[in-house]
């Protein structure tokens, strides 16, 4: 998928994107590998740390009565939401080698990941496009 046809889907459904970027900053989750809209629940397969730095895999479901990410979810799910280190990731295609995407950083730096190969900024603040390389760093490829 092209930079253009990325950014033109990122500013067609912004709202709802915008809407689950909002509700992933406010959560303590170290890292959320995938976010989807069931029913009328937001599912996150979240990545807990315990007090000894150890991890643990774990699914939860948070009711969502948002009218906004229920009238999308159809777009949303086809999304690859996750949130890693300083950033939320909203893939829309993934492929080997690559996936393209846009992403969000929660600090205002640029993200910081070993598999970005390409950081376009976007007209709004934080926001960039971004391509990643599926077989630099821990990703797999088509996830």
């Amino acid at each position: 998928m092209s930079e253009k046809k990325v950014e033109g889907n990122f500013y067609k459904n912004r709202q709802a994107i915008e809407c689950v970027k909002d509700y992933l900053i406010k959560s303590n989750y170290y890292q959320i590998d995938n976010a989807e809209i069931e029913k009328e629940k937001l599912v996150l397969d979240i990545f807990l740390i315990d007090k000894n730095g150890y991890g643990d895999q774990k699914t939860i479901y948070i009711k969502e009565n948002n009218l906004l990410l229920k009238n999308n979810k159809d777009v949303l799910n086809k999304l690859g939401i996750s949130k890693r280190l300083n950033a939320i990731y909203f893939q829309y295609d993934s492929g080997d080698p690559n996936s393209v995407g846009i992403v969000y950083s929660i600090d205002g730096k640029k993200p910081v990941d070993d598999q970005l190969v390409k950081l376009t900024p976007l007209k709004e603040k934080n926001w960039y496009f971004y391509i990643e390389d599926c077989h630099k760093g821990d990703i797999e490829c088509g996830t």
